[in-house]
């Protein structure tokens, strides 16, 4: 199956969703509820930056040479730092699993790898 760029970000879109629900319910069913809590925290939290990576980049690529690296870099420092906010404000006010967080925060470097592995199988290696 040949896929353009823009099908392979819809296809991790919809991979990342899947990743979260699988692994939250496998959380839940062989840990605990609140392993599974914090594991969907942490993935809620990397789709949302996923999304916001896209569109960043989307609107990088659109823009004259000399200021794309300064915007991608500007936005990338504000994306950090409001998700370590975020991050730390989970933390410190909510009793979430840090286990299940770490792994949550991990969703899509899982779809990543999961269509990696897809397309090299499919290609035969």
């Amino acid at each position: 199956m040949k896929m353009n760029d823009e099908k392979i970000v819809t296809v991790l879109h919809a991979g990342n969703w899947i990743v979260l629900v699988l692994l939250f319910v496998a959380g839940w069913l062989l840990f605990s509820l609140h392993f599974a809590v914090g594991l969907a925290a942490g993935g809620l939290l990397a789709i949302a930056n996923f999304f916001w990576l896209h569109g960043i980049m989307r609107r990088t690529v659109c823009l004259p040479k000399g200021r794309a690296q300064g915007y991608a870099f500007s936005r990338y420092l504000l994306r950090l730092a409001i998700i370590g906010v975020i991050v730390w404000f989970l933390i410190s006010r909510f009793d979430l699993n840090l286990i299940g967080l770490l792994v949550g925060l991990s969703v899509p470097v899982m779809s990543i790898f999961t269509l990696t592995m897809y397309r090299l199988i499919s290609k035969g290696g």
